[in-house]
């Protein structure tokens, strides 16, 4: 079944799979979980991606300017 024919529960779909990802490291699991729930509905409710690339992003600049710092 697409995430497009779950209609209203697309969210949630969309906050299992992201997290389903993230299954080898099960502390990431639990604690990304509430941030895929919130991305997912922000998406589905203002219908765009951008949403959650931007997200995304946010959430991964930290550990890449440490990492820029470290080699620089």
């Amino acid at each position: 079944m697409a995430i497009a024919g779950m209609g209203s529960f697309a969210w949630l779909a969309q906050a299992v799979l992201w997290c389903a990802f993230r299954v080898f490291q099960p502390s990431d699991v639990i604690t990304l979980f509430p941030i895929a729930v919130l991305i997912a509905l922000a998406a589905q409710w203002r219908k765009t991606t951008w949403i959650g690339i931007v997200a995304h992003g946010i959430l991964n600049a930290p550990p890449l300017v440490i990492l820029v710092r470290m080699i620089a």
